[in-house]
């Protein structure tokens, strides 16, 4: 807030006590605030993936599952079968894209490409890894400076003899997903995953171009040349290893052992020479490989690790003035080829290797943590180590508590270590509370992935972040916008944490997480109608209670005095006897009774009573028939008096297992209805909220029905304010093609739009005016439970799902308008019908 007074005066016309003057600052969502274009090729794509979004997290427990694309200053990290792309990380606004969210419609997802007739690689049916999979280990394409004997092909840097290789591009086998000469110019990656597939990545176009699935066990680390353009190697769990030469289309295979205790956990290809590899072994040993054309074959065995190798790297070329040398032609630098290999393991050590001898350079042990109390032998079990070079005389490792350590080395002028590596420099304590799983050098700076699900951007000189992005770690179960802050929402996740993001601030990543008081999954927010630091949540077992969100650091929060006995599908504020104090109102699907809570507030003593609903009715021969179980509730609907009462009228309606709807309205909450609405499961209500751009929408007694079978029926219900009139025809049907999880009516242009969630994947907008689709978002991968309008911007709507992301996205730019078709019917199912009708 701001006085009219200014510099030259005071404003003419306008009175000068301290006027309160909001300012609103416009923001065009759609570009990421930063209003950059995307290439031509994927116009449609940058429209509608430019919407915000909150991420899912990162996968644990691999050292390799981020990397970074050091020229286009891009993060790559896994998260759960797909990848997250984090482009401009070096800029104050970095967005965030998710590659491989969305597969063809009623493709296989384990399908392989084929070849078309002249040769060529027919694009990927599915854009991403087989569903329920997980993405362990992710390498980019980061081709080093020309080495000699070496030339260019495309703008890419590779050996004469790999460029010969790639020039000629001979066809791919049946599991290299085809072949063709591998194409310059393009931001790639390449990914492994527990579905036994190596999948290649094109960053530009977000697609798969080429796969292979050489693999017998799951792949768990893969590695992609700095030297050798098309070479890929990766290793799987049963000490498999595959060399992937995707511009010829052919793969070798080889070996570094048997049993379970060989698994590869670990892998790197030198930075100097296209046929040498490290390779880091659960059982401790550390392998020296050299890849040739027949094959993978060990050169060294090192031993030096008593427990599992978690990270491997190569120390990057030491530079030197190429005066230096008296046969230096040139006046810059020249990179020196060295064959040092850094590896850490559980035992708490780090090792540094030369890979031509096999010899042992130096060996640094990971300081004790500090004693709080307990003894120290278990912290090998919680310790996660990795590292990372930053300099050819830096390198970065983590320690036991989540913080990093700065190691400083001697080298001589050849840029061989020497000697001991002096005391190591912490980071700033503003880093990661718990351990950190991932370390990835760029440029300058430092991408560190950790457990606490976050994604930092170090600064390394100052020791301090840059930003931080935080991530979800669970399924996305409700989004509620604040009434008094538009662009503050409230989101309940499933991993047992309550999150806050502020989508107005100038922050990139502006996020609170709170997790005091929380101990299972939050199924349900409610932002308070008027107390703006006020949420209520409910959780899946069954309790309820309100976070003071502006002071979640002091714990500030209280617990219903009553649980439900399952998993909290419903809350809703309502206004109280008294017209000034709200209750809460939550409901369980478990024991289908509502409670209504009141003086639920922090630091009072809240009360709970039960809210009668039928559960039997009288029928004309006198008998009792016993209601099918309550499947679902309504938003609490304040609608207009009827002109024999000035008391409150209020709507309230009921769905049930057996599709019918139950309607209650008038100040006692008597039955005006029932309605057989659907023929299986009522799955979600909504009334239709008042307009708060035009006033219109008012009486509010428009009731939309949704379905276990995926059709949303709109009912209009006025009649019933004043008489028993009988229900009509439904005003509109809409379909998907599966369950629709959530309803949620548009509070701008009259209350006329309605966003539904499917379990298809998709959030569709209907126009309830004529019945016509407005908008298909298609970005989610994966069952939407939960969808919001932006009370300030009429386009915008938020929703999450079982992806583990909330996307911010304008309905004007999706290039869908209708829902996808539903599955049809396979073609062996087909052709078993038509059997039998021939039978017949």
């Amino acid at each position: 807030h701001e006085t009219t007074q200014s510099k030259r005066g005071p404003t003419k016309g306008l009175p000068l006590t301290n006027t309160p003057c909001v300012m609103l600052r416009v923001r065009d969502v759609r570009r990421g605030g930063d209003g950059a274009e995307g290439s031509a090729g994927a116009a449609h794509v940058e429209d509608a993936v430019s919407a915000r979004v909150l991420p899912p997290a990162p996968n644990w427990f691999n050292s390799a599952a981020c990397d970074v694309v050091v020229a286009a200053q891009q993060v790559v990290y896994a998260a759960g079968h797909r990848l997250c792309v984090v482009e401009k990380a070096l800029s104050a606004a970095p967005r965030v894209r998710v590659v491989g969210s969305q597969p063809s419609v009623a493709t296989d997802p384990g399908e392989r490409n084929e070849t078309n007739d002249d040769g060529g690689a027919k694009p990927v049916a599915c854009n991403g890894h087989a569903g329920g999979c997980r993405v362990s280990a992710v390498s980019c394409c980061n081709l080093a400076a020309p080495l000699p004997n070496s030339r260019a092909q495309g703008g890419e840097t590779m050996p004469a003899s790999a460029a010969d290789d790639a020039a000629r591009g001979s066809a791919g086998t049946s599991n290299s997903g085809g072949g063709g000469a591998f194409a310059g110019g393009q931001r790639l990656c390449v990914s492994g995953a527990t579905d036994c597939s190596v999948r290649l990545w094109d960053l530009d176009a977000f697609v798969c171009i080429k796969f292979h699935t050489s693999h017998k066990a799951k792949v768990t680390s893969v590695s992609w040349s700095p030297v050798v353009a098309d070479l890929i190697v990766s290793g799987d769990e049963r000490g498999g290893l595959v060399a992937w030469r995707h511009g010829r289309g052919t793969t070798v295979n080889g070996s570094c052992g048997s049993g379970s205790n060989v698994a590869v956990t670990s892998l790197a290809l030198a930075p100097h020479d296209g046929s040498l590899a490290v390779a880091g072994l659960r059982v401790g040993l550390v392998l020296v490989l050299q890849i040739g054309e027949d094959g993978i074959v060990v050169a060294h065995r090192l031993r030096g690790h008593t427990a599992e190798v978690q990270a491997v790297a190569w120390q990057p070329a030491h530079k030197r003035p190429a005066g230096h040398d008296k046969d230096a032609a040139t006046t810059t630098t020249t990179a020196m080829a060295r064959s040092c290999v850094a590896t850490s393991g559980k035992d708490k050590t780090i090792v540094l290797w030369d890979a031509d001898t096999g010899n042992r350079r130096l060996k640094l042990t990971l300081p004790l943590p500090k004693q709080h109390g307990r003894s120290g032998l278990d912290h090998r079990e919680k310790l996660w180590l990795t590292l990372a070079w930053v300099a050819p005389t830096e390198l970065v490792s983590t320690t036991h508590s989540g913080n990093l350590l700065r190691w400083m080395l001697d080298v001589d002028k050849q840029g061989t270590v020497v000697g001991r590596a002096r005391e190591p420099k912490r980071f700033s304590s503003l880093g990661h509370p718990h351990a950190v799983f991932s370390l990835r050098a760029l440029q300058d700076k430092l991408v560190a992935v950790s457990s606490d699900r976050q994604v930092v951007l170090w600064d390394v000189g100052r020791g301090r972040p840059e930003w931080k992005m935080p991530t979800i770690g669970g399924h996305v179960y409700c989004v509620d916008a604040c009434p008094s802050d538009p662009t503050r929402l409230a989101i309940a996740s499933g991993d047992s944490l309550l999150r806050v993001w502020h989508t107005g601030s100038r922050q990139p990543f502006d996020c609170s997480t709170i997790w005091k008081g929380l101990q299972s999954r939050v199924h349900k927010v409610r932002w308070h109608p008027t107390e703006e630091s006020l949420v209520a949540f409910g959780t899946e077992d069954g309790c309820v209670g309100v976070y003071d969100v502006l002071n979640w650091q002091a714990a500030k929060y209280s617990l219903a005095a009553k649980h439900h006995l399952g998993a909290i599908a419903a809350l809703e504020w309502r206004l109280g006897g008294d017209g000034t104090t709200y209750e809460l109102l939550s409901f369980s699907a478990s024991d289908g009774i509502v409670l209504c809570h009141v003086d639920l507030k922090p630091g009072l003593k809240a009360t709970a009573t039960e809210l009668e609903l039928p559960r039997s009715v009288q029928q004309q021969d006198g008998e009792t028939q016993v209601l099918p179980k309550v499947s679902c509730v309504s938003n609490w609907a304040c609608v207009k008096a009827p002109q024999r009462t000035s008391q409150p009228w209020v709507r309230f309606a009921v769905g049930r297992a057996d599709g019918s709807v139950d309607v209650f309205g008038g100040t006692r909450l008597a039955l005006l209805c029932s309605i057989a609405c659907h023929k299986r499961s009522v799955s979600c209500l909504a009334w239709r909220t008042q307009s708060i751009t035009d006033g219109a929408g008012s009486p509010t007694a428009i009731l939309a029905v949704a379905s276990d079978q995926g059709s949303v029926k709109v009912y209009d219900l006025t009649t019933l304010a004043d008489e028993q009139a009988g229900v009509s025809e439904p005003l509109q049907v809409f379909n998907h093609s599966q369950r629709v999880s959530t309803l949620c009516w548009s509070p701008h242009a009259g209350g006329s739009l309605l966003a539904t969630g499917s379990h298809d994947g998709t959030v569709q907008v209907w126009s309830v005016a004529d019945g016509a689709p407005v908008s298909n978002c298609r970005l989610h991968q994966g069952k939407v439970f939960t969808v919001a309008w932006s009370l300030c911007e009429p386009n915008t709507v938020i929703s999450g799902g079982s992806d583990q992301a909330v996307w911010v996205w304008d309905t004007a730019a999706q290039p869908h308008t209708a829902p996808p078709p539903g599955k049809t019917s396979s073609s062996k199912g087909a052709k078993h019908q038509q059997q039998q009708q021939q039978h017949q």
